[in-house]
């Protein structure tokens, strides 16, 4: 049986004027109420089981939210001249909106509740065409109405695919995610990827005209994921695309305008997006694989910060193996990605524990050998000059040179760029941030050398060479060029 037709569409700008003493609320009032219940009563009329709040219910609630804030003051006002109030049957709760926020109830709105389809997901349509990113509640963000339409009979659906064998915390997760910021954090080998795919084709169903976004930091991770989508959940390949960084611009902007269903990295997302080539307007669900590197300015923090900039109303979903250890990194990366809900399983759990291979542990220690050992050597024979400069101007401390990893020189130089040490002069503060970034590369092709091998070293230092790395300062390219001496000639 067809489903009941949707409501008529809200008018694109309705202008009230609260502060109007003239304007007569009561009869605005009664007039929602009236249209809110011939909607009611015809869905009622059918005989399929009642639909959720559709999504033109779910833009008319965030509308009127600041309606019924200003018509409730006035209402109270006039109440207390009157006299003491009647009593009134207890509200309705409040609904929970998919990014996570509380709103008031919509009059009229059908029961939340459905039937679990044939198709095996559950009924449950999405209501989320005036939402946006999931905020904290003393943000005041208002999302604009999403730019495309929603297919009202597919949302009244969601699909789990039965091709494979079913997992129950899969399943809960995937529920949880299609209509919730969501961030999953389960070991690797347990089903992100499985996960991501089956929320990215719900909304592809959902959303005829919509586009969704996978993004990861590596290539592996991203053809894993266009795998999965297409063997998995069988999403069209005419609609999916690879988006390389090295295509051309023009290129790239016919893909975004053809295609729907994007495979990225994120700097080639935060590049698009702040182009204007990405069609942002269009977009409704984003997906973030080793969402763990969100912190700081990296690139999944620049996209997110752009779209809201842009109230763009989409999904996120995060995935990670590694969340973190310490509550504040966590809180971070869930600040940072909007996320409403944090989902997770380790392989203690009873629900993954019989999906894990048991395996045996045996660290092995194997010695870098000599001829590493010597270009070791003579690579903090190169290092051991910056840190002298670093030292004098007590940026740093005076620990062995063997013992500094880039992680903590990039943490030191944005402490020093962040607050100099006001006796330093100009000359010298750009001196010692050319040594930084020599340290922060000299010590990560060590770690390349001392983990992999000289090969790997070399092939680091060539592929430095061909991004251009070191022609930003003389003294950078005097280093590398030092370096490639020395490794060459081992």
């Amino acid at each position: 049986m067809a489903a009941p037709p949707p409501p008529p569409p809200l008018h694109p700008a309705i202008i009230i004027d609260d502060d109007d003493d003239d304007f007569d609320w009561e009869a605005a009032v009664q007039e929602i109420d009236r249209r809110c219940a011939l909607a009611s009563s015809s869905a009622a009329s059918e005989s399929a089981p009642p639909p959720e709040p559709s999504a033109a219910a779910g833009t008319r609630q965030l509308t009127l939210d600041r309606f019924v804030d200003s018509f409730t003051r006035r209402r109270q006002m006039a109440a207390m001249e009157r006299g003491p109030p009647v009593p009134a049957s207890p509200p309705a709760a409040a609904p929970i909106l998919p990014s996570g926020a509380r709103g008031p109830p919509v009059p009229g709105s059908p029961p939340a509740a459905a039937p679990v389809p044939p198709s095996g997901g559950w009924g449950r349509p999405s209501d989320r065409a005036g939402e946006g990113c999931s905020r904290r509640a003393d943000e005041d963000v208002v999302p604009k109405p999403c730019g495309v339409a929603l297919d009202h009979e597919a949302a009244r659906t969601w699909i789990y695919p039965t091709n494979v064998q079913v997992r129950e915390y899969q399943k809960k997760f995937v529920e949880k995610a299609l209509f919730t910021n969501t961030l999953v954090a389960l070991p690797t080998g347990l089903g992100k990827t499985f996960i991501a795919a089956v929320v990215m084709y719900n909304y592809f169903r959902w959303f005829p005209e919509g586009k969704i976004v996978f993004t990861a930091p590596t290539r592996p991770l991203v053809t894993q994921q266009i795998e999965a989508c297409h063997n998995t959940v069988g999403i069209p390949q005419e609609w999916t695309i690879d988006l390389k960084g090295n295509l051309s611009p023009s290129k790239r902007s016919c893909f975004w305008k053809s295609k729907r269903v994007f495979f990225v990295t994120p700097q080639v997302l935060q590049n698009d997006i702040q182009s204007g080539i990405c069609m942002v307007n269009q977009l409704v669900c984003l997906v973030i694989d080793e969402a763990h590197r969100a912190s700081r300015n990296y690139a999944y923090c620049v996209v997110v910060r752009e779209l809201e900039a842009a109230r763009v109303p989409l999904r996120i979903l995060a995935l990670t193996a590694t969340p973190g250890s310490k509550q504040p990194a966590i809180q971070n990366v869930i600040n940072n990605l909007r996320i409403s809900e944090l989902v997770h399983c380790d392989e203690s759990d009873p629900e993954v524990s019989r999906y894990i291979q048991r395996r045996t542990v045996e660290p092995l220690e194997i010695p870098v050998g000599d001829e590493a050992e010597q270009v070791n050597d003579k690579l903090l024979d190169v290092i051991r000059p910056h840190l002298v400069k670093l030292r004098s101007a007590r940026v740093i401390d005076h620990r062995d040179a063997s013992n500094w990893s880039p992680h903590q020189l990039r943490m030191l130089k944005d402490k020093f760029d962040q607050a100099p040490p006001p006796n330093i002069p100009l000359a010298d503060k750009k001196e010692i941030g050319i040594s930084f970034q020599a340290l922060t590369l000299l010590y990560g092709i060590m770690k390349m050398l001392l983990s992999y091998g000289i090969k790997a070293a070399h092939q680091s230092i060539e592929a430095k060479y061909k991004e251009g790395y070191c022609l930003h300062s003389t003294n950078t390219s005097i280093t590398m060029f030092h370096l490639h001496v020395i490794i060459v000639h081992n």
